[in-house]
């Protein structure tokens, strides 16, 4: 792939990602291609259907949150292991612009898809291995009472996610900051 190819994938993927985090068109080829500027069938080139542009964006998606959360976990070291990238994963997870993308993007998905939303969706997929191999990583520790921590920890940042998601409460930065706190005093040694 050359240089233009990825700069043409780029722009596709920032306006797809665009038009589903803002909400206020709906997700199409045609809507990608004119808010990119480029042309449909330069769309077409690289995504060859909705479906793959929706997978590309999801990837896309998960490595913007990836960089974003690994420089959460650089300014915040917490120990080696497994058990140390739960308490990064606080630091990161609670962290607003990680949560509002995240909530923006699954709304956009939600919109999307409607009422088929909660059937087996392939575009999922990458989030669900991230998933799975945390908790893969949390299990190889054969510590039962440390995965329980780890668990509740994963399982309440995600429900943060998710009432961001329906926008069910709004918190305030220094209640996060609190929320924050305890997790990791709770999850220490």
């Amino acid at each position: 792939m050359t240089k233009r190819d990825l700069n043409t994938r780029d722009l596709l993927l920032s306006a797809a990602c665009s038009i589903l985090m803002e909400g206020e068109e709906v997700l199409t080829l045609d809507a990608v291609a004119k808010r990119s500027g480029i042309s449909k069938g330069g769309l077409l080139h690289h995504f060859p259907s909705k479906d793959a542009l929706i997978e590309g964006t999801v990837a896309e998606l998960i490595r913007q949150f990836t960089l974003i959360s690994d420089q959460i976990q650089r300014e915040n070291p917490a120990e080696p292991g497994p058990l140390g990238e739960v308490k990064a994963y606080v630091n990161a997870g609670l962290e607003p612009t990680l949560r509002n993308s995240a909530a923006d993007f699954a709304r956009g998905l939600i919109r999307l898809y409607g009422s088929d939303f909660h059937k087996d969706t392939p575009f999922l997929d990458p989030w669900r291995k991230i998933f799975a191999s945390r908790l893969s990583q949390l299990r190889q520790t054969g510590d039962l009472a440390e995965f329980a921590k780890a668990a509740v920890v994963t399982l309440v940042i995600e429900s943060f996610v998710m009432i961001d998601v329906f926008r069910l409460v709004e918190f305030k930065d220094q209640e996060i900051d609190a929320i924050k706190r305890e997790l990791l005093t709770r999850f220490g040694k």
